[in-house]
């Protein structure tokens, strides 16, 4: 869990959120990762079978989660919960601007932020990428909006070939880039 508006860096549970994804290291296994009003600086990799979602989104659709006991429904915690702004004010990953979220998994989902590529004057971040050498399979990317990027969503040698798990979602998001400083909206090219 992500609070943006915590007084200090937690451990990620709802009782104890994290303020911020400069110094979290996202690992394979985490189901979800949920993220509340504000804006939130950092950047995020995404495994196979993750969500990354805002507050707000938990209001707008049903989300369930596979427990030992069967599926439970997540409850929307806060009905007046606004979509996150998330950026990525360090450029760690040898882009020029960085990027936002980076994609190492198949089966992933990312619904209800606000993606600002601006780092600096005439520097703008990729919002979302695919790993380096990466097939990813599947994807489900929704009620985004991407404002001042680079690239909005570039995804490089999907495997998705439209069967089940595989199938690749792009719906109900608002590109708006940087004018002549960005390159892409979405972007998928298809090696193998």
């Amino acid at each position: 869990w992500v609070d943006p508006s915590a007084g200090f860096n937690g451990t990620g549970t709802y009782e104890s959120p994290l303020n911020s994804l400069q110094s979290y290291s996202n690992q394979p296994g985490n189901d979800m990762i949920i993220v509340g009003s504000g804006t939130l600086p950092g950047a995020v990799t995404l495994f196979d079978d993750q969500v990354l979602v805002s507050e707000w989104m938990l209001n707008q659709q049903q989300y369930f989660r596979d427990t030992d006991r069967g599926e439970i429904p997540l409850p929307a915690v806060d009905p007046l919960a606004t979509i996150p702004t998330f950026w990525n004010p360090a450029a760690a990953d040898g882009n020029a601007g960085g990027t936002i979220v980076t994609v190492a998994g198949g089966r992933t989902e990312i619904g209800g932020i606000i993606f600002d590529g601006e780092v600096s004057s005439g520097v703008y971040a990729n919002a979302i990428t695919t790993a380096p050498i990466w097939s990813i399979g599947g994807f489900d990317i929704h009620d985004n909006q991407f404002d001042n990027t680079r690239n909005s969503v570039v995804f490089n040698n999907n495997s998705s070939d439209g069967s089940s798990s595989a199938l690749g979602i792009f719906e109900r998001n608002v590109l708006r880039g940087a004018g002549f400083d960005s390159n892409a909206g979405f972007q998928l090219t298809a090696t193998d």
